[in-house]
């Protein structure tokens, strides 16, 4: 798959998927489920693209049921570090300053 076929939709839910395990350590389906009010197999088709980008990044745990953050984490998208620490200060883990509501304010680093 190419990063550059995908739609505006796709994009802002890989760059939640980066955040989460940038920032945060881990994702679960369920976040994004209802960040993005998609379906079960939705977000696992999502979660499953984000690996196809960026196989190194996470793991499923099985006993928590959730992804975490592997050693070998590389971010897909460049964050705004000052807007994601007030966020998460402020216990808003959203992403959305990576990808924005009208256009892309992030670098993507991969090809």
């Amino acid at each position: 798959m190419i990063f550059d076929d995908l739609n505006y939709s796709q994009k802002q839910r890989l760059a939640y998927i980066d955040f989460k395990l940038l920032f945060v350590g881990r994702v679960t389906r369920n976040e994004v489920v209802t960040k993005f009010e998609k379906g079960m197999s939705g977000a696992t088709a999502d979660l499953n693209l984000y690996k196809q980008f960026r196989p190194q990044n996470m793991v499923y745990d099985t006993k928590q049921r959730v992804y975490v953050q592997c050693d070998t984490f590389k971010p897909l998208f460049t964050h705004d570090l000052r807007k994601a620490l007030v966020k998460l200060a402020n216990q808003i883990t959203d992403g959305f300053d990576a990808i924005g509501d009208v256009t892309f304010p992030f670098k993507l680093l991969v090809n």
